[in-house]
């Protein structure tokens, strides 16, 4: 997923940098995000406004040794004098000053990311911590270990075969299948409950329909690593030739597979 090795990704002027890597789960894909300040004049960086008044963040870039697609998202951060305020883990590892720069509220305030698609994210992830090990001044930021820890539980759900398929519809009628992650029971839930506890601010920042809400955007992320695990199985065993020969507009129970069983996740509408 890394295009080259934690030493090889980075040069020795730029190892001076401190940077911190953050996480938000965003349309489907995680996205990952840099925030750095190579002159270290942080409080003189001038911010510009983008579309509907939003931030572009000053000191943000992408991780770009991250093999995704280009893309950006919108985060609602601390901000003061229309500057995006430093994150705790930047301010401590950077050495900036904000006790002179309160934050006067939230904001929102644009980052350039790299999207990852949730069949790439586990890989990906714990590879961060073998960056953060071979660069002195690379850090991971509180996002990205809770998504580390919400990937672990899908994989431990995963190994224990913790997983049911699902039919779902969505608001035009259109039927699709996922596998799901089986949260229902007592251990289980109490572990989810314990994790979603723990989730930073900073995870949770992204105004979208999820509405900041630490349960909606922790289950969202699990269901999608597990149904993209599941599925990634099902394509390297070739399930999908048990069904070929069958016409699913005829067999609804082959109608359903269609969904589960390949890279696709339309069910088609059955008549038989």
């Amino acid at each position: 997923m890394i295009n080259a090795s934690p030493s090889e990704t980075i040069s020795a002027d730029s190892q001076s940098v401190v940077q911190v890597i953050h996480a938000n789960w965003a349309d489907d894909h995680l996205h990952f995000w840099i925030e750095q300040c190579p002159d270290g004049q942080w409080w003189d960086r001038e911010s510009e406004t983008g579309d509907n008044d939003t931030i572009i963040h000053p000191s943000a870039s992408i991780p770009d040794w991250i093999d995704g697609e280009a893309s950006s998202v919108v985060l609602r951060l601390p901000v003061s004098s229309d500057r995006p305020m430093p994150s705790q883990a930047f301010a401590m590892y950077g050495g900036v000053e904000t006790e002179d720069h309160q934050a006067a509220g939230l904001s929102d305030v644009r980052v350039p990311t790299v999207a990852v698609k949730p069949a790439h994210v586990p890989t990906l992830l714990e590879s961060l911590y073998d960056r953060q090990d071979a660069i002195e001044d690379f850090h991971v930021g509180p996002g990205v270990e809770y998504f580390v820890a919400a990937s672990r539980l899908a994989e431990h759900l995963i190994a224990g075969h913790r997983f049911v398929p699902m039919v779902y519809q969505d608001a035009a009628g259109m039927l699709s299948g996922r596998w799901q992650p089986w949260l229902s029971d007592d251990m289980t839930t109490k572990r989810v409950a314990k994790l979603i506890r723990s989730m930073p601010a900073a995870a949770r920042a992204v105004p979208d329909g999820h509405a900041h809400d630490a349960w909606s955007i922790t289950v969202d992320f699990l269901s999608q690593v597990t149904d993209a695990s599941c599925r990634r199985v099902m394509v390297s065993e070739e399930m999908t030739d048990t069904i070929d020969s069958i016409d699913p507009g005829m067999d609804q129970q082959v109608a359903w597979l269609n969904g589960l069983l390949g890279s696709g996740i339309e069910v088609p509408a059955s008549t038989g």
